[in-house]
């Protein structure tokens, strides 16, 4: 008889895969990573205040903002007797165009205060920004009127209202860079 030969040692088969959706076979670490939304708490009620100050500057300056763009387009063609026949025109559209861009920014306002109020992280970044930028040049307004107001009873009782809305920005500011969220338990 003949002998056949030795058959060559057949590899072992691979290790199964485990399918879409099913863990993998073999010991799993009951050890879970806390996700950052997990470790951080809800936003704190100092920073839903300096929401509220973002939302409601945003309205004022959108109202404000908005007369203007209508009184800069109401003034077109009327007032055409003081300059020449374009002088309305050109006057009331510079005035809406100027108007129509601080009109944007205090709707970006509005929905900064209100993203930040949600507890959304642009919404943060976006009412540090503004409260840095208003708070900084409100501040600064605020103190040359009050240094100048010396003379003007007026002057002063202007100056206080910059001061007041000043200071609404740099709590803002603060309390968005240091208070956001709470500490979660």
């Amino acid at each position: 008889m003949e002998q056949q030969p030795p058959q060559p040692p057949q590899p072992s088969a691979p290790p199964a895969q485990p399918a879409w959706g099913q863990p993998p076979a073999g010991p799993v670490s009951q050890w879970v990573q806390p996700s950052a939304a997990a470790a951080r708490g809800p936003v704190t009620g100092l920073a839903k205040l300096g929401a509220v100050v973002l939302i409601l500057n945003g309205i004022l300056w959108a109202l404000i903002w908005g007369a203007i763009v209508a009184l800069g387009a109401a003034a077109k063609g009327s007032l055409d007797s003081f300059g020449g026949a374009s002088f309305g025109d050109a006057l009331g559209g510079a005035l809406a165009a100027v108007g129509i861009f601080f009109l944007v920014i205090a709707v970006l306002e509005l929905l900064v205060g209100i993203g930040s109020w949600m507890g959304k992280e642009w919404g943060r970044i976006g009412g540090i920004v503004y409260s840095l930028l208003f708070g900084g040049v409100l501040l600064l307004s605020g103190l040359s009127a009050l240094g100048a107001g010396r003379d003007a009873a007026g002057a002063t009782g202007g100056a206080l209202i910059v001061l007041a809305f000043a200071a609404a920005y740099i709590y803002t500011l603060v309390v968005f860079a240091i208070r956001w969220r709470g500490r979660s338990a």
